[in-house]
């Protein structure tokens, strides 16, 4: 019995109109089967709606983008990444690291998308396969940084770290928020506390250092006035500084008060020498509401309750982490 014949699929007939169309342009395929031989022969048919193949299922935990809340959980549900942060894994940033190279669970599922709430006390938390511990009591430290001493708590170099001057006095991991760099001294804040360290950091709050610089040679009028309306760097303009002459020794230095908001690399140094002016020494002296006072260079001491409850005010925050609720604009 002949093979009845068949219809052509839906290949075949874009197949033939293309031919048709090449035909017409003065190509070189003699038939529609001449071109369905070309595209089969460099993989062009059929990839259209073609489905992409599952990856095969392998063992070990199964990723997810965390665990499901209801209304009542995602009141007192917290970031990931905040909750790690809090119980010491790591700082914030590293956490967010760790959650987005797949070394962490929440009840036994791998997580990998940053912002996943969990529920503190009722998701189960691992890294590398490690229960998360309970969160470390929050611990804010002031600490005079002398000159020599550098503020990561990793140094390639093997110079002294901020951390070493702690003796190993303070149990908790803490961490310097912001930097001062190696010849820079003065008031350095270490904490554990995450939402405090960010929300002094973050540059909406505004939080203004105050710094005090000698400077070799005496800046005249027009350079104090360009401090206090901005220096034009290479990564930009600054915003505009608090500037005040504490003391001139004519013609050799001079003591200058800056009070800036914001925290670029080294940032006083270089608005100090695009005016031409070398900075011989530098201090910080204020952060914020926080004052240094007349603690010794390379020596610490714990802040006061009212001194932590200052600082969640100027970072915009009510103690326990959460922003302040604003108040409603007046009519």
């Amino acid at each position: 019995m002949a093979d009845r014949p068949r219809k052509p699929g839906p290949g075949a007939k874009r197949a033939g109109r293309s031919a048709r169309a090449f035909a017409a342009s003065g190509g070189g395929f003699a038939s529609v089967d001449e071109q369905l031989r070309y595209r089969l022969e460099r993989g062009l048919l059929g990839r259209r709606g073609r489905r992409r193949a599952k990856p095969a299922s392998g063992r070990g935990p199964k990723v997810d983008q965390g665990p499901r809340l209801t209304a009542a959980e995602a009141e007192v549900a917290e970031r990931l990444q905040k909750v790690m942060a809090r119980a010491g894994v790591a700082s914030r940033r590293h956490s967010e690291a760790l959650i987005q190279a797949g070394r962490v669970t929440v009840n036994g599922r791998v997580v990998t998308e940053l912002g996943t709430k969990v529920v503190p006390g009722r998701d189960i938390i691992e890294v590398d396969g490690r229960p998360l511990g309970r969160p470390e009591t929050k611990v804010y430290v002031l600490l005079n940084k002398p000159k020599g001493y550098v503020t990561t708590l990793f140094d390639p170099q093997g110079r002294p770290k901020v951390t070493d001057l702690l003796e190993g006095e303070v149990a908790e991991r803490v961490y310097p928020v912001g930097r001062l760099d190696f010849d820079t001294e003065g008031l350095l804040l270490l904490t554990n506390d995450g939402d405090l360290a960010n929300g002094l950091m973050h540059p909406a709050r505004r939080v203004k250092k105050t710094y005090i610089a000698k400077v070799r040679g005496v800046p005249g009028p027009a350079k104090i006035r360009a401090l206090r309306e901005g220096i034009e760097l290479d990564d930009g303009p600054t915003a505009p500084a608090d500037v005040k002459v504490l003391e001139v020794r004519a013609p050799n230095s001079a003591t200058i008060s800056l009070r800036i908001h914001e925290g670029r690399n080294r940032q006083v140094r270089r608005m100090f020498a695009a005016l031409g002016h070398e900075v011989i020494h530098l201090k910080r002296i204020a952060l914020g509401p926080l004052k240094l006072g007349d603690l010794p260079a390379g020596e610490w001491r714990y802040l006061t309750d009212q001194e932590v409850a200052d600082l969640y005010r100027a970072a915009g925050l009510r103690l326990g982490g959460k922003p302040r609720g604003r108040r409603p604009a007046r009519r």
